[in-house]
């Protein structure tokens, strides 16, 4: 724009990541995951005033220093009744970066959540409604403030392989808005993208018939060494 610009960066290292996870199971369907991300040379974007011209901002891609993530996600599948399922998801993240080599850890708290339901109506049509959540996401002298992302559709099926849909994507129709500071400079931007815009969206799916139903002979054996072997 007038005012900010995009550059790339052909000096960036390569970045390396360690992640472990640890995920509980529940009635075959709850889970709860707890983990740690551990990052060297993340690559991230930054915003800079011009060196030559202090009105313009720049964006620009660096490697930080050092960065982790240690993070809990739920997911929480429902039925309330046949008509209706309904799914949930919550992570909530406490993320710790140190930008520059030697220099000071900061920490913050992110949050993100979604939830999905599909209604079954009568003559096989379904509704389908989904929230995205996203809470303040803060990055070096950048941020982001909270997304809410809300999207409808209506489906309608033909037989078994053929359906028709029609959606609504952002339906509240927000854009971002990111700020950043600097030596000089405090900014905030409101970024609208096309791609991320309301948009009306038409589907026809058709799922064809693929591979071959075969036999599978079974084995049959009297004990349990005898079948192991066979």
């Amino acid at each position: 724009s007038d005012y900010t610009y995009q550059t790339g960066n052909p000096s960036l290292d390569p970045a390396f990541k360690q992640d472990v996870n640890l995920t509980l199971v529940a009635a075959h369907k709850y889970t709860l995951t707890a983990g740690v991300q551990l990052v060297s040379g993340e690559i991230q974007q930054t915003i800079q005033a011009d060196p030559e011209n202090p009105d313009l901002l720049q964006l620009a891609w660096v490697n930080y220093d050092r960065t982790k993530n240690y993070y809990v996600s739920v997911n929480l599948p429902f039925q309330p009744a046949k008509w209706w399922q309904l799914n949930a998801n919550f992570t909530y993240m406490r993320h710790g970066e140190r930008v520059e080599q030697h220099g000071a850890e900061t920490f913050y708290n992110w949050a993100f959540g979604s939830i999905s339901t599909t209604f079954t109506l009568p003559a096989k049509f379904y509704i389908d409604l989904s929230y995205n959540y996203q809470s303040r996401i803060d990055l070096g002298n950048c941020w982001v403030l909270p997304d809410h992302r809300l999207q409808a559709g209506v489906k309608k099926r033909f037989g078994d392989r053929f359906t028709a849909s029609f959606s609504v994507q952002n339906l509240l129709d927000q854009g971002q808005v990111i700020g950043a500071h600097g030596d000089g400079f405090v900014r905030t931007m409101n970024a609208r993208q096309t791609w991320s815009n309301r948009s009306f969206r038409i589907g026809l799916t058709y799922n064809f018939k693929s591979g071959k139903a075969f036999k599978r002979k079974a084995v049959e054996a009297g004990s349990a060494d005898e079948k192991s072997r066979l």
